[in-house]
């Protein structure tokens, strides 16, 4: 038989846990307490009409909105784009912010193909119908691109971890880098979620004239060839590099199964950075001058 314990001793054990608590919880310093991340509503809209909703970390609003419409085929290069109008407009649960971007004179963007893209990835990615496909973006897989070495790739490992953990401004949020063919560092954006940080970084390179078919001439320090992440990449975060042509994707661990094999069939470069410094190569080892065998792509 169990050992009866009496309502009087079962309240002396509460009084001294809750003495026990008090004394061990203490007050965090400022340069300890935690911020909670904002996370709010932006509205994206082309020519008036709404085309998406997103939750994001407020901040580069015109660059998050140019990226996603880039990385979903609706606009192919800044000279499609008049300029960008914020604001804020009705919600269900009150007013959010808004991004309207304008389209450049006799340019039609067509927003049908970034509402298409929305259901494909959606029934794709999420439910997994379907086994990856180079449809999965308007502008398919890859090709081969520009070599780069291991040592770039790892450089820009190493210097990404540099950004991460050395911006007080990135803590508690999701990253994104972006590095050229020589290794350069050429920008790095943060958010709630990841795919919204590298919208940010794809807005900002496609600002600069970086990507787009309306991309200057550039050299290989200038010219965007690695995207470096902390986590794990998704599904959708290899569909934006793909998009935006981006051959090469550096993270901490490869994803999942379905994110590999997309990164396949894009013909997009994974790589991860093991504790020790070494390089494992998940799809496409041959973009960086290494033979296609078992132990690199598996």
């Amino acid at each position: 038989m169990g050992q009866m314990v009496s309502r009087e001793n079962t309240s002396n054990t509460l009084e001294r846990s809750d003495v026990f608590l008090r004394e061990r919880v203490q007050e965090p310093s400022h340069a300890q307490r935690d911020v909670p991340t904002r996370e709010e509503p932006l509205e994206i809209r082309v020519d008036g009409e709404p085309v998406a909703l997103t939750l994001r970390t407020p901040g580069a609003d015109e660059e998050l909105a140019l990226g996603f419409l880039c990385c979903e085929g609706v606009i192919r290069s800044l000279d499609d784009v008049m300029g960008t109008t914020p604001g804020r407009v009705a919600g269900p649960d009150g007013e959010r912010d808004m991004i309207d971007v304008t389209s450049a004179p006799n340019v039609d963007l067509d927003i049908e193909r970034a509402l298409d893209s929305r259901r494909f990835t959606v029934l794709h990615a999420v439910c997994g119908r379907h086994p990856p496909s180079p449809r999965a973006i308007p502008t398919g897989a890859l090709v081969q691109g520009p070599t780069l070495s291991t040592a770039t790739i790892a450089g820009c490992a190493v210097r990404f971890g540099h950004i991460f953990t050395g911006e007080p401004r990135f803590r508690g949020l999701e990253v994104v880098a972006a590095f050229s063919v020589d290794g350069e560092f050429l920008s790095a954006h943060a958010d709630i979620g990841r795919p919204n940080a590298a919208d940010k970084v794809i807005g900002e390179l496609l600002r600069q004239r970086r990507l787009g078919s309306g991309a200057r001439a550039l050299s290989d320090s200038e010219r965007p060839a690695v995207l470096a992440v902390n986590g794990s990449p998704s599904f959708e975060l290899v569909q934006k590099t793909a998009a935006a042509r981006i051959p090469v994707i550096v993270s901490d661990s490869p994803g999942s199964a379905l994110t590999v094999g997309l990164a396949v069939a894009l013909r997009v470069t994974l790589v991860t950075l093991g504790r020790d410094g070494s390089l494992r190569i998940y799809s496409c080892p041959e973009r960086l001058g290494e033979p296609l065998t078992p132990a690199l792509s598996a």
